[in-house]
């Protein structure tokens, strides 16, 4: 039975305030976490994308067949809804969960594990943090278009949602520009990972406003986690985590890292920072350099 009653009541600036709190909430999820709790990090991205389904589902225009469609056939649309979260199923295999139960046993000491339970659980954590990372980037992808996202002037005729709270949007974002900044002044082994979390949800969630793809890809690229693959890596990583202070790290071992994965990280996270600079001053979303030429550009001589 269809039910006739309507409600009468529109609030769109707490919509759009809560939306926006609710991601930047999952951000600080992925940048600050650090328990390995992956079922934690599944359960509260499923729960946030099945709250926005609705316009994630809706973004295709409207046919005369969808305007004709029963509604019990929705059903079907909220099962298949699932498909855009389908690569969050294989995670965490029951081998993960064994050891993470393990993790904790030992008072969440990573140095406690065997050396292959802590290569399982550090290649299968950012495996499954990647495609989190993936999922986010198409919900962001969809959403901006539509107008969900706040979107940059060329695609204003693609917008189909209402007046958005966007002051909010880009406080928030402005905040985690500046958390990224303190989390990666001074880059060293210990904070290296959650340097690289950060830099990876930020170049994921600043990526509408990225014109250059090309440059784009490269960047978010360099911030994966297939280093971990690299089993010297992994066990020189696991080497210096034993000592209490990058002090007490042998200086041979911490040159090894070094040149293994903390010089291309400083350098790309030098790169991330004055690219998003750059874009944001071109996009006029902070202030832009006001050019002279030093010719004129009419072709009038």
């Amino acid at each position: 039975m269809e039910n006739k009653e309507v409600l009468e009541y529109k609030n769109f600036y707490l919509f759009y305030k809560n939306l926006y709190q609710r991601l930047f909430d999952i951000i600080d999820l992925l940048i600050e976490h650090n328990n390995f709790n992956c079922l934690k990090i599944k359960n509260t991205l499923v729960d946030f994308l099945d709250s926005y389904s609705y316009y994630l589902m809706r973004k295709k225009e409207i046919t005369k067949d969808e305007a004709t469609k029963k509604e019990i056939e929705l059903l079907k649309e909220f099962k298949d809804f699932e498909d855009f979260f389908k690569e969050l199923t294989n995670f965490p295999s029951l081998e993960y969960q064994k050891i993470r139960i393990e993790f904790k046993r030992f008072d969440k000491s990573l140095n406690k594990l065997s050396d292959l339970k802590y290569k399982t659980l550090m290649r299968e954590y950012y495996n499954f943090f990647e495609q989190v990372l993936l999922i986010l980037n198409k919900f962001i992808g969809v959403t901006s278009e539509a107008g969900f996202l706040p979107n940059i002037k060329s695609k204003k005729a693609l917008r189909v949602i209402g007046y958005a709270n966007y002051d909010f949007f880009f406080t928030k974002l402005e905040e985690l520009k500046i958390k990224v900044s303190e989390i990666t002044t001074k880059i060293t082994l210990t904070n290296s990972f959650k340097s690289r979390r950060a830099l990876y949800v930020m170049v994921v969630i600043f990526k509408p406003y990225f014109s250059n793809l090309e440059v784009y890809n490269k960047l978010q690229g360099d911030l994966n986690f297939n280093f971990l693959n690299d089993d010297v890596i992994i066990k020189n990583i696991r080497k210096a985590n034993q000592y209490k202070t990058n002090y007490e790290i042998p200086l041979t071992l911490m040159n090894e890292l070094e040149e293994q994965i903390l010089t291309d990280l400083k350098q790309n996270i030098s790169f991330i920072k004055r690219y998003i600079s750059y874009e944001f001053g071109e996009k006029d979303m902070s202030p832009k350099i006001k050019r002279k030429y030093a010719y004129v550009p009419y072709g009038i001589v």
